[in-house]
């Protein structure tokens, strides 16, 4: 891997070809796909540091509290068995291991100085082979983001042109790569600069 990536691009945790998902609770207006996705560690980085960027831009005091890290229950995969105890019989076992993430983020507008705040829910899903992040999957943002932030982000990216059903040109993110560590329950305070 090296030499694969740019001064200060090392991914570190995240695979090479971690992917990002977001599927907001309402349809976004053309030329957005249904659900946002991204895919490969430069465009994820650059998806954090345009989110990161933006929020410095229009809040001030920006702060994320992480309040929960879990691991969902291991749901069965026909990729893997192990013999069970009694004979003929198989036992399944998923090789893919996830956590959960909880976050708030907190800030100040810098229009009208009122106190912002979001709840966001995060995935993680690592590799069964290298145990490097995978995917990181948005569960959700709470408010969703409004309508009039994607229309923005359209003008921004010069996506004026595109048309409806063109979801590979439009691939973006809205959520920032979660860094850090801490156990079940830890609280975890980052100042965003």
């Amino acid at each position: 891997m090296e030499g694969q990536y740019g001064e200060g691009q090392d991914p570190g945790i995240y695979s090479p070809k971690v992917r990002l998902f977001y599927t907001p609770p309402a349809a976004l207006p053309a030329p957005f796909p249904k659900t946002l996705h991204i895919e490969g560690f430069p465009l994820y980085l650059t998806s954090s540091g345009f989110i990161r960027h933006t929020l410095n831009a229009l809040y001030s005091d920006l702060s994320i509290t992480l309040s929960k890290l879990s691991s969902p229950p291991s749901a069965s995969s026909p990729s893997s068995t192990s013999r069970d105890s009694g004979p003929g019989k198989q036992k399944k076992i998923s090789r893919d291991k996830s956590v959960i993430l909880s976050m708030t983020v907190l800030g100040t507008s810098r229009m009208s100085g009122s106190k912002a705040q979001w709840d966001i829910k995060c995935t993680y899903t690592f590799s069964p082979i290298s145990g490097l992040i995978l995917s990181h999957a948005v569960d959700e943002i709470d408010p969703a983001p409004h309508m009039t932030a994607y229309e923005a982000l359209r003008l921004a990216l010069g996506m004026r042109w595109i048309g409806a059903g063109s979801g590979a040109a439009a691939q973006t993110a809205v959520s920032t790569p979660a860094t850090g560590g801490g156990g079940a329950g830890a609280v975890v305070r980052a100042k965003v600069d």
